[in-house]
């Protein structure tokens, strides 16, 4: 899950390879339909420990006193949909079936992001760098989201 300060919400982030063959099945809307019946479910729940985590990582000095999880409240939201975000491998593939995947997905997912290079590759500090790992808000550099 991230933490998107900018809406000050909470989503969940389903990870996926363009090449999972359960993105052209109706598995994909079946998957994304728990998400939804969990984060819809457990709302109060997540929050609330985001709430306690980051209190928890402020008092033992994890996160500094100028972290945007820090605005995590009462107040916050709990997204019911994820973000679904599929590495594509290259343009060439998302061109071929980002379409349809998204035309699958399109009601079951907050929204649907297509990345042309393999992400999962990158060192570690990339990964924190853009926002794939631990981080609370979800960003990418420019040059390395395609959309279909």
């Amino acid at each position: 899950m991230i933490y998107d300060d900018k809406i000050d919400k909470i989503i969940a982030v389903e990870f996926k390879m363009i090449t999972d063959s359960r993105l052209y099945t109706d598995e994909i809307k079946e998957q994304l339909q728990k998400y939804e019946e969990f984060m819809t479910e457990y709302n109060e729940e997540i929050k609330q420990a985001y709430i306690n985590s980051t209190k928890a990582k402020l008092e033992l000095g994890l996160l500094q006193e100028d972290s945007k999880m820090l605005k995590i409240s009462e107040n916050t939201q709990v997204e019911h949909k994820p973000i679904l975000a599929i590495a594509g491998l290259n343009q060439e593939m998302i061109d071929n079936f980002g379409q349809s995947i998204k035309k699958r997905v399109n009601d079951f997912a907050y929204f649907v992001k297509f990345f042309g290079k393999e992400i999962f590759l990158y060192p570690l500090e990339e990964l924190l760098k853009i926002g794939i790992v631990d981080k609370i808000i979800l960003t990418f550099p420019e040059d390395n989201i395609e959309e279909a």
